[in-house]
């Protein structure tokens, strides 16, 4: 429901990322677009971050530039 919610302001290939059990044995990454993230299950041990316009995916990681040259 999150998601139709940001997809009445952001674009559906807003890009996206989600970390199932952080610091925790069997932690894993995704980066995805919101589009992608609306069919995607999570739980309560999953962080979920919606990018801004100039989130880029940079060598598998979401990347939000903040003044800085990548």
């Amino acid at each position: 429901k999150a998601c139709e919610i940001v997809l009445k302001r952001r674009d559906a290939d807003t890009m996206c990322g989600f970390v199932r059990n952080i610091g925790r044995e069997g932690e894993t990454g995704t980066v995805l677009t919101l589009s992608e993230l609306r069919d995607t299950q999570v739980d309560m041990f999953t962080t979920v971050c919606i990018g801004n316009s100039q989130t880029k995916e940079i060598a598998g990681k979401l990347v939000t530039p903040r003044g800085y040259q990548y």
